[in-house]
């Protein structure tokens, strides 16, 4: 390789493609996450040098920029893009919380995880930790319009792009067809976005075979060939390695030995320096195409022997520009393909609004992310088609292969000083679409924590936004009594029973809904006060509930306001003399505030009419519902609770494997009680490291309050 970039310093002006008078220039760019965006710099320097690409080779988001490239857009057009791109939303696993269904907003504030599996085919779990919806809506933007191309040739810039096919183990070069297909199958990163399935080929990320793809630019023509490496240059890193840094660093080497086999078929090879950027940092975009433009400076004696004239140049662009497709959006009609027809006919109504002039593609791109969230669906892309002279939008969704129906799990667990480690798993069951498009039917079940089994049919009334739920139930739960921070006695309470609920499911965002419950409730001491007689006896309500769920996280919200309002009407239940109302509301919101700082606060209270100590239903006490008490440590027949807080984002990575991290620091007041038993509010402080997690919320931290009260807490799964 050394000898061959030493010919090139004397490299004669005279070696020339016949046809041309002048040499065919080829490009080749490697793939690496966001490291690839340097390729940017690279495009933008030889545009203001005038040397042409003549034909150009990429893998991975290589390939993406490459691809993006040969469809006649400039270095400045590239660049531009690249600083509207959301990265963050466009590498996430999941949908945004917001533009989740009503339903599936449960589901994430129930488990708050990513953890999601399918029982169509048996137990199953997804191929990727993202199906790549966010990455689709990226490429359908760069790619749309170019579809059943007979030949990649046919672009403005010849293009070639590499994937890997898992059940032949050869890799597969995409030179016709779809161009959305092929930048999608050459960035599926194996284990971080799904493979795309076609023909009986499993396809992958082409990095894992070739991530330099010289040979198939030099098969494309090219004399001379640029390569722009990213892997052979990367820090040496000394001291111990994580498990993590083992898997990473094994992959980077065999990457690496690649490349570096690539780079000795290249005629000129540049090798940007991306010391101190990790791999995962998209949002240093504009300083990653710097550092492209400056490694191909640094070879500007080499590279300036292929420049052609500003005449030749013109021509050249014009060419370009005579072969590109105009990009307009303003579809004319809606064709979503491949489902059955009552699912076809609900998606094309919800994008009609799209059809509203003028067409809006960032609409689009909000409907498409609202379909994912319902659930069914993994992701949606979009392509143009021209039919009888009117542009068709023809949307394709990809059902989530594993279900429905599906699994969702959690693990909880909580622990603080001078208190018993505490352990539980819980499951839901969801079949989707059951009668009719929007119904569907839960079964719920946990043990350990709380013990529960239960499930409801969600019935959407003509597939309208009113709905009937009847359910049915059985939990089993512990409560503890506490005197003076000193646990004297546990109770124990069972309830098994039904309900029916009618409502009226408002959007995205709020349902309300009313009915009756009944059933059978039974209290018992399980630990001490062995005196006290066990409570049981009909318990019936008529009841109602309203949610709002305006937040942008089910987990650590960062802005947006939640409001919960819950109200009962106890027709009978055991020991009391009369009928009375429960009422209870919880109000939460979040704030950004200057970088990457956030205000949260709350407001929650409850009260009833009854004055029944021993079981009554509201308490205080455990990690963020004053913390420094124990679990249930306050309680009675009323309540009221206050929190205000800062959070401090560490970890702002669109890949980042352990989701966001926080540090957090809050202020909380409250208490419990019943009629006549108001001493004051209880005060603590909380300090605390929070981080939302693949297996849901992780918060770790300590509390002090008044009277001596301390803890120090570990909670696993969920805050509240």
């Amino acid at each position: 390789m050394r000898l061959r970039l030493a010919v090139l310093l004397w490299w004669p002006a005279s070696i020339v493609a016949a046809d041309t008078g002048r040499s065919k220039i080829g490009l080749s760019l490697a793939g690496g996450s966001s490291w690839a965006l340097v390729h940017v710099g690279v495009l933008e320097w030889l545009e203001e040098n005038r040397i042409p690409i003549d034909a150009l080779a990429g893998t991975s988001m290589g390939g993406l920029v490459g691809g993006y490239y040969a469809t006649g857009a400039s270095s400045a057009e590239l660049k531009a893009f690249l600083e509207k791109v959301d990265w963050t939303s466009a590498m996430q696993s999941s949908p945004p919380f917001r533009q989740l269904s009503f339903r599936r907003k449960e589901d994430r504030r129930d488990f708050p995880n990513s953890l999601e599996f399918g029982i169509k085919h048996g137990f199953r779990l997804p191929s990727a930790l993202s199906p790549g919806h966010g990455v689709g809506l990226v490429l359908s933007q760069i790619a749309g319009a170019w579809n059943g191309l007979r030949s990649f040739d046919d672009l403005p810039t010849p293009f070639r792009c590499v994937a890997a096919d898992l059940v032949t183990g050869r890799q597969v070069v995409f030179d016709q067809g779809d161009l959305f297909d092929a930048l999608r199958a050459t960035m599926a990163l194996p284990g971080l976005f799904a493979p795309v399935e076609r023909d009986g080929q499993v396809l992958v990320d082409g990095g894992v075979l070739n991530n330099l793809p010289v040979d198939i630019t030099r098969k494309m023509g090219a004399e001379v060939v640029i390569a722009v490496a990213l892997h052979a240059a990367l820090p040496k890193k000394a001291g111990q390695y994580t498990l993590l840094d083992v898997a990473n660093r094994s992959l980077d080497l065999i990457i690496t030995a690649d490349e570096l086999r690539s780079m000795a078929n290249a005629d000129i090879v540049l090798i940007p320096d991306l010391q101190g950027i990790q791999s995962t940092e998209f949002h240093r975009a504009l300083e990653l195409v710097q550092r492209g433009y400056d490694a191909a400076r640094q070879k500007a004696a080499v590279l300036r022997r292929f420049s052609v004239s500003e005449q030749e140049w013109r021509s050249l662009q014009e060419a370009r520009k005579r072969k590109r497709r105009p990009d307009v959006f303003d579809p004319a009609v809606i064709q979503v393909e491949g489902l059955t027809p009552p699912l076809k006919r609900n998606l094309e109504m919800r994008l009609e609004p799209v059809l509203i002039p003028p067409a809006d593609r960032r609409q689009l791109h909000e409907e498409l992310t609202r379909i994912t969230g319902l659930g069914r669906w993994d992701s949606a892309n979009y392509r143009l088609l021209d039919a009888n002279g009117k542009q068709t939008l023809a949307i394709k969704v990809h059902e989530k292969p594993q279900g429905p129906p599906f699994l969702n799990l959690a693990i909880s667990i909580d622990g603080a000083t001078s208190q018993p480690l505490r352990f539980g798993i819980a499951g839901r069951l969801t079949h989707l679409d059951v009668g009719n498009p929007g119904s569907e039917w839960r079964v719920n079940f946990g043990v350990g924590i709380r013990d529960h089994l239960d499930t409801e049919f969600f019935h959407r009334i003509r597939s309208s936004k009113w709905f009937a739920a009847p359910s049915l139930f059985l939990s089993e739960s512990t409560r503890d009594l506490y005197e003076d921070s000193v646990r004297t006695a546990q109770f124990q309470q069972r309830e098994m029973g039904g309900a029916v609920d009618f409502g009226y499911a408002a959007g995205r965002f709020s349902e309300f809904r009313l009915g009756y419950a009944f059933s059978d409730l039974r209290n018992r001491v399980s630990i001490g006060l062995p005196s006290v007689p066990s409570l049981q006896g009909n318990f019936s309500r008529f009841r109602a509930r309203y949610v709002h769920e305006g937040q942008d996280s089910a987990i650590i919200a960062t802005r947006g306001l939640r409001v919960a309002a819950f109200g009962q009407w106890v027709l009978d239940a055991p020991r009391a003399s009369g009928q009375f109302p429960i009422l209870e509301t919880d109000v939460r919101w979040a704030i950004p505030l200057r970088g990457s700082y956030y205000f949260t606060s709350a407001l929650a209270g409850g009260t009833t009419i009854r004055n029944q100590n021993l079981f009554a239903p509201f308490t205080l006490g455990g990690p963020l519902r004053l913390s420094a008490l124990a679990i249930q440590q306050d309680f009675g027949s009323h309540y009221y609770y206050g929190q205000s807080g800062v959070l401090r984002q560490l970890s702002r990575s669109p890949l980042n494997r352990f989701g966001k991290l926080y540090v957090s620091l809050a202020w909380e007041f409250g208490a419990a009680f019943s009629n006549g038993e108001h001493h004051g509010a209880f005060h603590d402080g909380v300090v605390g490291l929070a981080g939302e997690t693949p297996i849901g919320v992780l918060f770790f931290g300590g509390s002090f309050g008044e009277s001596g009260n301390r803890k120090l807490f570990f909670r696993l799964g969920r805050f509240f």
